[in-house]
């Protein structure tokens, strides 16, 4: 959302909204803020989506 100023307005005209979260690309006060943005703007919000998630049982590896 701080890269999208966009997203505070389209929020308010969906039916809901989810809130998009990668991995190693956005630390906890960034998704605090988004979520608080998302409120103040009476946005519906649905849930997060934790994209791109690495764990160590399906990196590869076979230690």
């Amino acid at each position: 959302m701080a890269i999208m100023a966009d997203a505070e307005v389209l929020a308010e005209y969906a039916d809901v909204t989810l809130l998009v979260v990668r991995q190693n690309m956005t630390y906890a006060p960034q998704i605090n803020d988004a979520i608080d943005t998302l409120e103040n703007s009476h946005a519906k919000l649905l849930g997060c989506i934790f994209n791109d998630v690495k764990t160590r049982i399906f990196s590869g590896s076979r230690t």
